[in-house]
């Protein structure tokens, strides 16, 4: 009888045996994610999400010019009072040792007088299984960290007049 051993997590085996060859390692993503409650109602913030030309991306760049880190936004998408803008958070310098980010920012109507603007993505610690240490370690909570910073800018980009 022939004993298999449990899966190692960031393991990609895909399904398949692959004989007696070792599974090739890939690095496993991390999720991340963090919310904010915005004193606004969706009506009011849902438009500037919406802009085709991203001015509220732009206003937080303006805020900080000088960024190792490039975010682009993809197409928003509108849904049951639900705003949702694709974004890709990517390294300007050190790209082999700063991970990219790939996650949505979304705004959710909750009342009258309020929205929820959250975001959610995920990224894959660079330098394979030691980079994976390392994020548990500490690098995990430098990202929750600036994530909740990106998150507080995108806030103030979007609640400021005009």
């Amino acid at each position: 009888m022939n004993a298999v051993a449990p899966r190692e997590r960031g393991y990609d085996g895909g399904g398949v045996d692959g004989g007696d060859e070792p599974p090739v390692k890939a690095p496993r993503a991390v999720f991340v994610s963090d919310f904010v409650h915005v004193a606004r109602p969706y009506g009011k913030i849902a438009p500037k999400l919406l802009d085709p030309e991203a001015m509220w991306l732009r206003r937080l760049s303006e805020k900080s010019p000088s960024s190792r880190f490039v975010v682009t936004a993809g197409e928003p998408r509108e849904l049951n009072q639900m705003t949702t803008v694709p974004i890709e958070w990517t390294p300007t310098a050190y790209e082999r040792l700063l991970p990219s980010l790939e996650a949505d920012l979304q705004l959710s109507h909750l009342d009258g007088s309020f929205c929820r603007l959250g975001i959610s993505g995920r990224y894959r610690p660079p330098l394979a299984s030691l980079g994976l240490t390392i994020d548990r370690l500490a690098l995990h909570r430098v990202a929750e960290s600036s994530l909740r910073r990106f998150l507080l800018g995108v806030e103030e980009a979007l609640t400021a007049d005009p």
